[in-house]
């Protein structure tokens, strides 16, 4: 998948969360990177979010969760489908988070669950 080249992106790219750059192995860091750049779609594949936001990766989306409207949250998220939980899958690959999510009741509980994953696999590649 190819970066979007936004300011997150270089920061997670340069320095991943708990990780001083200097204690990375080339190894590593290349896990690493690999891992960010599998959180990124493109433009091309860019979530369409009911309130006009254009959501591009896996971080953004967890970000957009913690601050869009319930209104917006309820529009893409019900008991009958999770445009979220589909992109997810669809988009990323990320199957797993992609079922969990359909579980969220809350959109607060979907942003969790978004950001922990993106720790998780950061921590994960960091430590192989």
């Amino acid at each position: 998948m190819v970066c979007s080249g936004g300011s997150m992106a270089k920061k997670l790219k340069s320095q991943p969360v708990g990780v001083r750059s200097s204690s990375l192995t080339s190894h590593t860091h290349a896990q690493v990177h690999s891992v960010v750049q599998k959180f990124f779609a493109g433009q091309d594949n860019e979530f369409h979010c009911c309130d006009g936001a254009r959501l591009s990766s896996v971080w953004q989306l967890a970000e957009h969760l913690r601050s869009m409207h319930q209104e917006s949250y309820a529009y893409h998220a019900s008991d009958h489908k999770n445009d979220f939980a589909s992109w997810l899958r669809d988009v990323h690959g990320e199957h797993a988070l992609a079922d969990r999510l359909l579980s969220a009741k809350s959109k607060e509980h979907a942003a969790k669950l978004v950001a922990g994953h993106i720790v998780n696999c950061l921590h994960d590649a960091a430590h192989r």
